[in-house]
């Protein structure tokens, strides 16, 4: 049995997400051999913690559904026919007492399709989210939801903003002459068993209930156009922007990264472009391109002067002058960061020319983890993206230590 058409979608009604996934069987296979769906909620991101007893982001568990101690309503079962294929359609409805009246605070419903012979080919579970405020969720929020199954590495993820109920549908309704809402009398049937829900609570006319068709619309469409003053919110936005806002200041997102690092280098890329060509800039840049923490030198110090004394008031300037090849520590350090020696100017433009003016080495080590082809791949991304952190006057060599 496998587990397909993971989705996360705002409900009509408003301040409630519908979540849906879908079972589609094997051979000999029915909905008894389901296996475990855990179903946890968070907001700005999916960077959840490790799973605990009492675990304050799952939403739903399979086998704790519904949870001990609460009220729990069977809707009645309905039945189509479509072609040679049967669906079957039951709710479980969860109900608490909230402001002395019994209201529906979750549900879950199963869809089930058969064939001609009624044996189970697929079943939907639709699971709607009301958080746990009794007025729901938060609308404009996003929220983050993630589907583990019992026994296998896939995780099914989703990402909606919960709508807002405006009342669209009553003010339209209230816009209409008041002769066509006073023969507005024909009331909906009561159903007791449906009473405790969002939808039933309020009997109305026929008209009022086919304008409230239009009504949730119109609330859906206010509620997005009202989340569009919090589209620049770099914290809380919807993490589909980001991308979006990483164009508007000219940041290459990483992609690869996690949600936060991208909010991350989203707010903070301004600042890193006031200190680009600085050391600590480029120091930034290594990092973020490779993981690698560098070291910077400049080789102009490097380069053999005649006539180069030492400046007494910069105590990295050695000047110029031949190598003592009984200093042992001078010796070991050729080639190394900690180079001293000093050498003819290197004229060519390659990575091994250094001895230049105009060149900053960079040097470099690869993670433990790093394999050879990793490290190739990251030594290559950095040479080619030198331009966007070093001055254009300068060259940039990377060197593996």
């Amino acid at each position: 049995m496998i587990v397909v058409d993971f989705c996360a979608e705002s409900h009509l009604v408003g301040r409630r997400i519908r979540i849906s996934w879908k079972f589609v069987m094997g051979p000999l296979e029915t909905p008894v051999n389901a296996p475990r769906i855990t179903l946890r909620r968070k907001l700005r991101d999916w960077e959840f913690p490790a799973p605990v007893a009492i675990d304050p982001f799952t939403i739903y568990d399979s086998q704790a559904f519904p949870s001990a101690g609460s009220t729990v309503l069977e809707l009645p079962v309905r039945q189509d026919r479509i072609g040679e294929q049967y669906l079957i359609k039951t709710a479980t409805s969860i109900a608490a007492n909230i402001n002395g009246s019994l209201t529906e605070v979750a549900r879950r419903t199963l869809i089930t399709r058969l064939d001609a012979n009624r044996i189970p080919l697929d079943q939907t579970v639709e699971y709607l989210d009301y958080g746990t405020l009794p007025q729901g969720l938060t609308p404009g929020v996003p929220l983050y939801y993630e589907l583990t199954i019992a026994g296998s590495p896939d995780v099914n993820r989703a990402a909606v903003s919960p709508t807002e109920v405006y009342g669209l549908g009553k003010k339209l309704y209230e816009l209409l002459p008041g002769i066509h809402r006073a023969h507005d009398t024909v009331l909906a049937p009561q159903d007791p068993s449906t009473q405790h829900l969002i939808e039933g609570l309020q009997r109305t006319g026929q008209l009022r209930r086919f304008l409230d068709l239009f009504g949730v619309a119109l609330d859906s469409m206010r509620s997005t156009a009202e989340g569009l003053r919090n589209l620049r919110d770099v914290d809380n936005s919807d993490y589909r922007y980001l991308p979006l806002m990483a164009q508007w200041i000219g940041w290459n997102l990483s992609y690869s990264a996690s949600i936060p690092a991208q909010r991350h280098e989203v707010k903070y890329a301004p600042a890193l472009y006031r200190i680009a060509g600085t050391i600590p800039g480029c120091q930034i840049w290594v990092y973020r391109l490779t993981g690698w923490q560098p070291r910077l030198k400049e080789f102009a110090r490097n380069v053999f002067l005649t006539n180069h004394m030492p400046d007494p008031n910069d105590p990295g300037d050695n000047g110029s002058k031949t190598v003592n090849t009984r200093d042992a520590a001078a010796i070991t350090a050729i080639g190394r960061f900690e180079d001293s020696v000093d050498y003819i100017y290197d004229s060519g433009v390659s990575q091994k020319d250094c001895y230049a003016f105009n060149v900053v080495g960079i040097f470099v080590k690869a993670l433990p983890t790093d394999s050879a082809a990793e490290t190739q791949r990251k030594r290559d991304r950095l040479v080619n993206n030198m331009s966007i952190f070093l001055p254009s006057n300068m060259r940039g060599i990377v060197i593996t230590e």
